[in-house]
């Protein structure tokens, strides 16, 4: 296809050249700022670029919702991001640690009285019961399992990327003629 394309696009050149005019107009000023607006303002992103599930994968290992992001799935991505540090947010402030401030009076040798206080880290997992044990048990799971089916997900719509662009890349548009008349030819194909 490529070959076709270049060869055609060559044939196209040489006969501009060979039976081009010799003054041949130019466009006028109005005309030419058009299309270079026209040209810069066109998208440039690339249509027919391939991922690689491998990346994809590693990328959602490394942080979560970045193999997504590869992939233009932007939304799904953030999703995978937020319900997976949620899940582990919040299991560390249920079980995590907090300070505890003690504050009590005291009389010393000559008989004063003195206010004391004292800062203490404590676990607060020793202070949960069963139920809520379990409850962080669960959310932590949960952020792991989370965290597994973003990299499965990751690698999977890699793989989906590639064959859409795969059925993308077998369709073939040749101008030709057919009795006498010009006209465009589109094929497609697909290997199964």
């Amino acid at each position: 296809m490529k070959r076709r394309l270049f060869f055609m696009m060559a044939s196209v050149f040489i006969t501009g050249l060979l039976f081009g005019q010799e003054n041949s107009p130019t466009l006028s000023p109005e005309i030419e700022k058009t299309i270079k607006k026209e040209i810069s303002s066109m998208d440039r992103t690339p249509l027919f670029i391939p991922k690689d599930p491998l990346v994809a994968g590693l990328f959602s290992l490394t942080f979560p919702g970045l193999g997504q992001i590869y992939c233009q799935k932007y939304t799904r991505g953030t999703i995978y991001f937020a319900s997976e540090m949620g899940c582990f947010i919040l299991a560390s402030a249920l079980a995590g640690t907090k300070n505890v401030e003690y504050t009590w009076t005291a009389t010393d040798e000559n008989g004063e009285e003195k206010e004391l206080t004292k800062r203490e880290t404590i676990n607060k997992w020793d202070d949960l019961s069963g139920l809520e044990r379990a409850g962080v048990v669960g959310l932590i799971m949960g952020g792991v399992g989370i965290h597994i089916w973003n990299i499965r997900d990751a690698y999977n719509l890699a793989q989906d990327h590639n064959q859409r662009l795969s059925w993308i890349g077998n369709v073939d548009l040749q101008l030709g003629f057919k009795n006498d008349n010009p006209g465009l030819k589109l094929e497609t194909s697909k290997k199964f």
